[in-house]
């Protein structure tokens, strides 16, 4: 009974499955997982041409898919809205985190295990300075207040993500 009026698909295959109904217009967005690998690849760049409007995030996403709709397309990065995002003093939110002054805090963007996000070569060089007062916190789980609290309380912000598409590149 229930007939959207339009279907709005995250993620390229998503939006494949989404564009196999030929009932309701389907508008995707493209974060960048769809490039990942030659299948999704593929899959997703198929979808892109069969949906009424496609998002990229990034410019490099739409560059990076094998085909790309020549027009209903629209690059719009993923906003960050700056009222949400007050600058604290660092000692006082380390205090209020529980965060020692004596130590060298790294808030990594990302989860340590998603692949995308390269966690390995963050440890890799800070393997190389061969210090033990270096803490890394991991962003996943964490509300956005709480990341703006870590940003403010932490020395380093790492993002240290894999450019490389094939499949190679996470393995």
């Amino acid at each position: 009974e229930f007939r959207p009026d339009i279907i709005h698909a995250h993620y390229g295959l998503s939006g494949f499955t989404a564009i196999l109904q030929h009932k309701t217009p389907v508008v995707i967005t493209f974060h960048n997982g769809e490039t990942a690998t030659f299948m999704g690849n593929l899959i997703s760049s198929v979808a892109s041409l069969f949906a009424k409007h496609t998002i990229y995030v990034a410019q490099h996403i739409y560059d990076l898919c094998y085909f790309k709709p020549k027009r209903n397309y629209t690059i719009m990065p993923c906003g960050v809205n700056m009222d949400d995002c007050k600058v604290q003093d660092k000692e006082t939110v380390r205090n209020e985190l529980g965060m020692v002054s004596d130590k060298y805090y790294i808030i990594f963007g990302g989860a340590f295990d998603n692949l995308r996000k390269n966690y390995p070569l963050l440890r890799q060089a800070i393997a190389l300075l061969d210090r033990k007062d270096i803490e890394v916190i991991e962003m996943q789980g964490l509300s956005r207040e709480m990341i703006t609290k870590y940003m403010c309380a932490c020395d380093l912000f790492a993002l240290p993500t894999k450019n490389e598409c094939s499949p190679q590149a996470f393995k």
